[in-house]
């Protein structure tokens, strides 16, 4: 079943009488349970297609549909019920609060989604456990490395059960090794748990960790798929450096 239907998805920017376009009649599907990304260089609209697929934008002609539903069709209350509820999001910033505790950090989208807290807390420990950053539970985010607070992201990213991950350079503060780690993890999510991810970086290391690679370039998209032969499978001894952003 497909959980993004995308089809002759156009974008434009408007400033006073100048158009400038983004997106260029792209179109692509995504079934649930799968793990691709989306490269391009810099400026080549990475952000503004996620931004899109999480309806932070819904300025667009075309039809995006997440889980069955098009994006730009739905109110404010319902683009933030299906944000809760079906996509996570990780950052290349993690923005966690760092007046609260990882594990209440982990807990903020039952608290707007209005469940118990009691269920919160259980999930929320279960799923600091499970992204290997227990014991960082009642410790503020600021008195932790760059890796833990990914996980950390990670754990409130899953606590909804989303569907779909949409993940934004989500190894790019972090160093080669732990960057690697956090992908392993991905990996790990993706074939325990069956959540969609797909991960959006100007990283090619990275980008060939998926069985499925988006090309985002001149206003287009190339959909390829990685032969296992050729994927990456050890992100910290690949010595090739990430392209500049």
């Amino acid at each position: 079943m497909a959980l993004i239907e995308i089809r002759d998805l156009t974008k434009t920017y408007r400033l006073a009488n100048v158009v400038t376009p983004v997106l260029d009649h792209v179109g692509f599907s995504v079934e649930e349970g799968e793990f691709l990304s989306i490269i391009g260089p810099s400026g080549s609209g990475k952000t503004t297609l996620l931004n899109l697929l999480g309806g932070l934008d819904r300025e667009y002609t075309g039809s995006l549909k997440i889980a069955d539903k098009e994006m730009k069709a739905l109110s404010d209350r319902r683009i933030s019920t299906l944000r809760n509820r079906t996509i996570g999001f990780i950052f290349q910033s993690f923005h966690l609060l760092e007046h609260l505790t990882c594990l209440e950090n982990v807990m903020l989208p039952y608290f707007f989604a209005g469940r118990p807290t009691k269920e919160a807390q259980a999930r929320g420990r279960l799923l600091l456990e499970k992204v290997g950053v227990a014991d960082k539970a009642e410790v503020r985010p600021i008195y932790i490395s760059g890796g833990q607070k990914q996980r950390v992201a990670i754990a409130r990213a899953l606590i909804m059960q989303p569907k779909l991950l949409l993940c934004d350079e989500p190894t790019g503060n972090l160093d080669r090794e732990t960057g690697a780690q956090i992908v392993d993890l991905f990996r790990e999510l993706n074939k325990d748990l069956g959540v969609t991810v797909l991960v959006v970086t100007h990283d090619e290391r990275l980008s060939r960790v998926a069985p499925r690679i988006l090309h985002l370039a001149d206003r287009k998209i190339e959909d390829t798929r990685t032969e296992p032969g050729k994927r990456v499978t050890d992100l910290s001894s690949s010595s090739s450096a990430p392209p500049a952003d």
